[in-house]
């Protein structure tokens, strides 16, 4: 006489699929008489068709948004009226990043320490390898290349960025799961050159233009500089070289500068007043 209810057999890959087996196995069981699915949230689910009283019957789920779990409870009766019910939970890619720093530039030259905080929004624990798809001048450490995260918590990942070139830096930060799901973030910096900004925040009135005294030598271009008690000035390309240095100078002889023997091409000019203050803006020669 059948006084078991139907076997539940689940077998789960923990990549975004279930497969749950119902089984009436003995020989006097009476077999499967019902099946229904409910509580559905973030599941697609399958069930074959089947006849009243077939002894075995597979269910299969997986998620519809990899980015969240899922979720759904089923109930069976048999043909004696004997009940099972049971629940499924399936594992999502639950995982944000969040990038911590205290600017988006960096100095030309140096090396600023930021963070990387991985969050797992989740009911599972997550296992998460990443790397830098574009291998730039972000740089985490080999020896984490791998975190365990507990559900609804956080692992906090130092990494660098150096500034090996004036201008934007770009890369993607590629994580995966053990399932070999993976996600995309963008990261970005922007290096610029020592003493770029200013204490005072302004751009320095600088202009650049043909040197009235030689218009015949359309080559011999001059700075026409209208700041004040200038100490220092720096030139430099966009590789962060230094191509023009003049000290020791005063208002006066830096009124004009000649720069004819530059290339074209965009370059950063840095001032220093006798009073410490720094300035920078970028210029352009056109030949």
């Amino acid at each position: 006489m059948d006084n078991n209810p139907t076997k539940i057999i689940t077998t789960t890959n923990d990549c975004s699929e279930v497969v749950i087996q119902l089984s009436e196995v003995q020989e006097f069981d009476s077999g499967i008489d019902m099946i229904d699915i409910f509580d559905i949230l973030n599941v697609n689910y399958t069930v074959p068709n089947y006849n009243i009283g077939d002894r075995s019957l597979t269910i299969t789920a997986s998620l519809l948004d990899n980015n969240f779990d899922g979720y759904f409870r089923f109930s069976t009766r048999d043909r004696k009226g004997l009940n099972t019910i049971g629940s499924v939970s399936i594992k999502g890619f639950t995982i944000d990043t969040k990038i911590i720093r205290k600017t988006d530039t960096i100095i030309f030259g140096n090396l600023r320490c930021d963070s990387l905080l991985l969050v797992n929004y989740g009911r599972f624990p997550q296992t998460i390898s990443w790397h830098l798809a574009q291998n730039t001048a972000f740089s985490i450490p080999p020896t984490t290349l791998v975190a365990e995260i507990a559900p609804h918590d956080s692992v906090s990942i130092p990494f660098y960025t150096e500034g090996k070139q004036i201008g934007d830096i770009e890369d993607i930060l590629q994580l995966s799961d053990l399932c070999n799901r993976s996600k995309l973030f963008s990261i970005q910096a922007t290096c610029v050159p020592p003493l770029f900004f200013g204490e005072s925040g302004c751009s320095l009135p600088v202009t650049l233009q043909f040197n009235p005294l030689h218009l015949l030598e359309a080559h011999n271009l001059v700075l026409r500089i209208d700041i004040p008690d200038i100490a220092q000035v720096h030139i430099m390309n966009t590789l962060g070289q230094r191509v023009l240095y003049e000290t020791g100078i005063t208002a006066k002889s830096i009124s004009s500068l000649d720069v004819s023997h530059l290339s074209e091409g965009v370059y950063y000019i840095e001032l220093r007043t006798v009073k410490g203050n720094n300035f920078g803006q970028i210029i352009m020669i056109n030949k």
